[in-house]
């Protein structure tokens, strides 16, 4: 089976300008789209970046920058529908989203946040490498996750979805989707959540994948590109040099 179409940064139509510098990595490029970022989402950022006093996000700034630009970019479309995140961690993305989503009809998108809170599950099979492993990301629950909504005043718009994946993505059987993010890290829950979440994106909504080509979640990139052969879309890779992917649903 043929691989599927995939392009690199600077030919996305998703993130214009100023953000094609850091896409090429390019020094002086990538430290001017840090400052824009800071500008506008510094403290934030500062509440919620990895080395913050309670993180909230796993999350480089330059993806934290793909999944607002992908946010805003089907409000301005017009595409209908929520948000749904697979591998919420502590919930910080969730958050970037929410003030994307943050005026008029946006506000009233439906937004649900998956996760086990219990870290990866067993029985990781051999195409995800050597490196994850079970029980990693267990560093959270529901409750501290709720704190992390709670500060940035999204308690209310968003739903927690504790649970293994294969118990709880039937939640999104009734929805339509105009953003969907999958942070998995394993091939089964990556595989699964494609399959489930692709017909619940609306036309012209995004899907997300992180860790796509990331040498230490091979399985993440066998369940993308399996899937992803056997349709027209074209897979684009992440800005920065972070490893993730994007989909415009045709």
């Amino acid at each position: 089976m043929a691989g599927p179409s995939v392009n690199a940064p600077a030919e996305s139509d998703l993130l214009a300008n100023p953000l094609t510098n850091a896409a090429a990595g390019l020094t002086d490029g990538l430290e001017a789209d840090r400052r824009a970022f800071l500008a506008e989402w510094g403290p934030m950022w500062r509440d919620l970046a990895w080395n913050a006093p309670e993180p909230g996000t796993r999350l480089s700034w330059m993806k934290v920058v793909q999944l607002v630009a992908a946010a805003r970019d089907v409000s301005r479309r017009g595409v209908p529908g929520g948000y749904a995140e697979f591998g919420v961690w502590r919930g910080g993305a969730l958050c970037f989203v929410g003030a994307a989503w943050g005026e008029g009809a946006d506000r009233q998108r439906a937004m649900l946040g998956f996760d086990s809170f219990r870290g990866l599950p067993e029985g990781v099979a051999s195409k995800d490498g050597d490196v994850v492993r079970p029980k990693m990301f267990d560093d959270t629950s529901v409750e501290r996750t709720r704190a992390t909504l709670s500060r940035h005043g999204l308690a209310e718009r968003v739903e927690l979805v504790p649970g293994w994946f294969e118990d709880t993505v039937g939640r999104i059987d009734a929805e339509r989707l105009a953003l969907l993010h999958i942070d998995c890290d394993l091939y089964e829950g990556t595989r699964l959540v494609l399959e489930r979440g692709w017909p619940r994106v609306e036309a012209g909504g995004i899907v997300i994948v992180d860790d796509y080509r990331c040498p230490d979640t091979p399985g993440v990139t066998i369940a993308v590109e399996e899937f992803f052969a056997r349709r027209s879309e074209r897979v684009e890779m992440g800005v920065g040099r972070g490893a993730s992917c994007w989909v415009r649903k045709g």
